[in-house]
């Protein structure tokens, strides 16, 4: 008989199966499926293991579900990961700001100001 293998669409569960030492299938490790619209859509396989089975059956249990000891490295793997979700949602909806130095003192203006207003700030520089 062969080897068994599971397989997630979750890029962070697969980024959790990773680091907790889960291995990927050696062949065809990531199968994508291109849609009619073009869509494309990533599995990734693992061979079914120990590590394999605690990240199942715990990675998509919300928080208060969990079956893992408060200390296990999954709990800091995905807490990880989902910071680094938040941080990209802020990031992106930060306002990019341009710096001006003149005559040994700093600005920062919008970089969506109009042009009007830039005028205006360089003038107070």
């Amino acid at each position: 008989m062969g080897d068994a293998f599971w397989g997630t669409t979750n890029l962070k569960m697969a980024s959790c199966a990773s680091a907790m030492g889960c291995r990927l299938r050696e062949h065809d490790p990531i199968t994508i499926i291109v849609n009619e619209d073009r869509s494309r859509q990533a599995t990734f396989w693992f061979y079914v293991d120990e590590n394999s089975k605690v990240v199942r059956d715990n990675f998509e249990r919300p928080w208060g579900k969990l079956t893992l000891e408060k200390e296990h490295p999954l709990i800091y793997i995905r807490s990880a990961l989902e910071n680094r979700e938040t941080l990209l949602a802020l990031f992106k909806q930060a306002q990019p700001m341009v710096t001006i130095n003149r005559g040994g003192k700093t600005l920062f203006v919008s970089e969506n100001a109009s042009p009007e207003l830039k005028r205006k700030v360089l003038n107070e520089l």
